[in-house]
């Protein structure tokens, strides 16, 4: 299928009256996984009047949303259309609303998204009763993002509008605000991925200097001097100068972005703060982090670090989910301690910490004792941690001579002489 040919039947597609594209879309989310070129003969056997790029757009739509649902990124219930960087950039639905009921808390009425990409962040601020004008520069994308909003707030009283345009235009952001009831807040995610995708298909590389994003970080910084509230997305390793308020994100296993504010909404527990987030918002865990104890950005200030505490191994080893590496000093508060300065491992007499994997210390060994170790001990297969190592996975794993295992780990510490051999306690 041609590029051209896609691009035209997804414009068309995006501009086809609601039930209709529904009910196409549908169809081709129930389609087998099948070879693309099969695909379009199979719609166009039950479609025979329709256009033929259309079919083709519609085959790209089908690989594309069930790799997003795969990823917990879109719903594939045949509302939602999306394009390979739209996908990419997009925020997860649980935490677009985390990002815009925090907005609507502060007293925000209405919210400019200048980036608005497919439209994810824009409809959870619709759903979550702000007034919404979305700005996305690329012209397809921004049918997308139209299509996406008129699907999905369809059925709600949520203002909502699309223009094409880009954010950096002067004045644009102020003359769209003014059309706004206040307080009006302008939310950036600026884009992080290269302009084009390596040859052999993989995704665009992150581009990791913020002076290099679309648009860049000075650009987000200098609206703080034109605009009551501010708010941006950044990835789960930025850490902000000290004039902004930040949360940092995970989810599952992953740190997946860092929520940019420039003033702190008023359900945040400090300035800067860590969250894990459930799908069960009752069950989502937070703590506050004075100045990260984290890897450092070029924008950071290492000198305001909040270190964790630092003592001797105790019964429990803890592994903090990676989002609470921002978080330690907090994470640890009384009960426990990191088992060296260079370590975001930490230990406790109680394997009570919430946000933490736990495991029963069973021995503190060299490593070229590791396998009589185990032996020892029982242990036919262990996991092998050591991201804060200098000696690699597979090295490990010869010297060790096990193979992989779920229920006993060796954890290799930043700072530390000796291995920990360890057995998981949940």
């Amino acid at each position: 299928m041609e590029d051209d040919q896609v691009v035209s039947g997804l414009v068309h597609l995006a501009r086809t009256p609601l039930p209709e594209r529904r009910a196409l879309l549908t169809s081709a989310l129930s389609l087998p996984t099948l070879d693309p070129l099969a695909a379009v003969s199979t719609l166009r056997s039950k479609y025979p009047d329709l256009d033929p790029s259309v079919c083709s757009a519609l085959v790209t739509q089908q690989q594309l949303l069930l790799a997003g649902a795969d990823r917990g990124l879109i719903d594939a219930t045949g509302l939602w259309m999306t394009t390979p960087v739209g996908l990419e950039q997009a925020s997860r639905p649980q935490v677009a609303f985390r990002r815009a009921s925090l907005l609507a808390a502060a007293g925000v009425r209405s919210v400019v998204d200048a980036t608005a990409g497919i439209g994810m962040d824009s409809h959870a601020f619709a759903r979550c009763g702000m007034d919404v004008i979305a700005v996305e520069k690329d012209p397809v994308t921004s049918e997308v993002c139209a299509a996406n909003l008129t699907a999905t707030l369809s059925e709600v009283d949520a203002p909502a509008s699309v223009i094409n345009a880009d954010a950096t235009e002067p004045d644009l952001l102020g003359s769209l605000a003014q059309q706004l009831p206040a307080p009006v807040a302008i939310f950036v995610d600026p884009s992080r991925r290269g302009s084009t995708r390596p040859i052999d298909g993989s995704r665009a590389r992150p581009e990791r200097d913020p002076e290099r994003w679309s648009p860049p970080w000075s650009f987000v910084d200098s609206l703080r001097s034109h605009f009551d509230f501010v708010a941006a997305k950044a990835p789960g390793s930025f850490v902000p100068s000290a004039a902004w308020a930040c949360e940092w994100l995970g989810v599952r296993d992953h740190i997946v972005e860092c929520s940019v504010y420039s003033a702190a909404p008023p359900a945040f527990l400090a300035t800067h703060q860590a969250t894990l987030l459930s799908d069960d918002p009752d069950s989502e865990i937070t703590y506050s982090a004075d100045r990260p104890h984290a890897p450092s950005h070029p924008s950071s200030d290492p000198s305001s670090a909040q270190p964790p505490p630092a003592g001797p191994l105790e019964d429990y080893l803890g592994e903090p989910h990676p989002v609470f590496r921002y978080s330690l000093a907090a994470l640890c508060g009384t009960t426990a301690h990191v088992v060296h300065p260079d370590s975001h491992w930490i230990t406790s007499a109680q394997p009570t910490i919430e946000g933490v994997r736990w495991y029963r210390l069973l021995e503190s060994v060299p490593v070229t004792q590791l396998a009589n170790a185990a032996h020892d001990h029982g242990i036919d297969a262990v996991a092998i941690k050591c991201r804060e190592s200098r000696r690699s996975l597979s090295e490990l794993r010869e010297s060790i001579g096990l193979p992989d295992g779920n229920r006993y780990a060796v954890v290799v510490a930043g700072g530390l002489n000796d291995a920990l051999l360890v057995e998981r306690v949940h």
